[in-house]
């Protein structure tokens, strides 16, 4: 078979996004589906469901790169999230995604600002005092 791996997110979703350019473009879906198969590289029942998708929702999102991020959280706060995660169907990364997208843009460059956290945890903190408040 072509390609004996499964597409990452971006590649399903650069896939799924190629469909709908074929689809956007009039092209019939059987076509759409032997066009993709050919240019992926992929078999044309793959290329069939990357078009049926395309079909569905129409173009989707290409996730950026992600990175680790560990937070400390109270108990109730991360069952709450866990929660709220498992009825949407979701994962806990791309919940706690959403939620800081949503702050204000005064908001999160607060979020933003809390780079020197680092920096003051490893005594080089260039702001003034330190970074210590009312010592």
């Amino acid at each position: 078979m072509p390609g004996d791996r499964r597409a990452g997110a971006a590649e399903y979703a650069a896939h799924v996004n190629a469909a709908a350019g074929l689809l956007e473009a009039g092209v019939p879906a059987a076509e759409a589906a032997r066009v993709l198969a050919g240019r992926l590289g992929c078999s044309q029942r793959q290329a069939r469901r990357y078009v049926a998708r395309a079909a569905e929702s129409g173009r989707v999102e290409v996730p950026g790169e992600a990175a680790v991020f560990t937070v400390r959280l109270p108990v109730r706060l991360a069952a709450a999230v866990r929660e709220h995660a498992r009825a949407s169907g979701r994962t806990i990364s791309s919940v706690a995604a959403q939620a800081l997208d949503l702050l204000p843009p005064w908001r999160r460059r607060i979020v933003g600002g809390l780079r020197h956290l680092g920096a003051a945890a490893a005594g080089q903190d260039r702001r003034p005092g330190g970074g210590r408040r009312g010592r």
